[in-house]
């Protein structure tokens, strides 16, 4: 991941100019929820200072405007003063409306670019729980997605058990414990699999196929988070 490098910018309002610098966009080589939050935050703050400021000017005007409108006349100095006071208002909302797209752009682009790294995180992590999930509770995990597999196929030819190597004596186990619950079951074959991970089961049959694969689960994860952030 690239180092950011600070693109001086300018914001312009009134007879006012602000350097983009002065965001205090982050250089970090490290990006992640806090730190995007304190930098959203960050934006906000000057966003909203920036904002007062203008509105701290408009009113300044405003009281000016209504102290020559004594000795012009009331009623003409209020309504420019009136005028002024909607023009500057709607100058603040603009100015908002740009803040807000420009955030919402921004947080598109750091999850665009971070997306992969983000995922990578999440498979080492996954596949770190799963593996200590696997250690302590092997057997119970391979039987449950052995059973779902089955009962997922209405086969009446031979159904073929694909597991990984290391698991290829449980799975032996666990195919005569099957036999003894379903009698109905036609015959059960186990084999070895060099693309299954421990903890992976996938079943087939002349009927279809159950894909019970680390893999296969992690990817439904994966559409999961997929969906959660591009709603978010």
């Amino acid at each position: 991941m690239s180092e950011h490098a600070q693109n001086p910018c300018r914001v312009i309002y009134g007879l006012h100019s602000r350097d983009g610098v002065g965001l205090n966009r982050p250089p970090t080589l490290t990006w992640n929820t806090e730190t995007e939050d304190h930098y959203m935050e960050q934006v906000r703050q000057r966003a909203q200072q920036m904002a007062k400021d203008i509105l701290a000017q408009a009113l300044a005007e405003a009281e000016q405007i209504r102290a020559r409108a004594q000795a012009e006349g009331f009623a003409a100095g209020q309504e420019q003063a009136n005028s002024m006071a909607q023009a500057e208002t709607a100058k603040v909302c603009s100015f908002m409306d740009t803040i807000q797209a420009a955030m919402v752009a921004e947080k598109e682009r750091i999850y665009s670019e971070h997306k992969q790294s983000l995922f990578q995180i999440m498979r080492l992590a996954f596949e770190k729980t799963l593996g200590v999930m696997l250690d302590e509770q092997r057997e119970q995990v391979l039987n449950t997605l052995f059973e779902e597999a089955v009962s997922q196929l209405q086969a009446k030819t031979c159904i073929t058990v694909h597991v990984c190597a290391q698991d290829f004596e449980l799975a032996k186990s666990l195919a005569d414990q099957t036999r003894e619950k379903r009698s109905d079951l036609p015959e059960l074959r186990i084999c070895s699999s060099l693309e299954l991970a421990p903890g992976g089961v996938r079943i087939e049959s002349g009927d279809g196929l159950v894909d019970n694969s680390i893999a296969a689960r992690f990817e439904q994860v994966r559409a999961i988070l997929d969906g959660y952030v591009e709603n978010s």
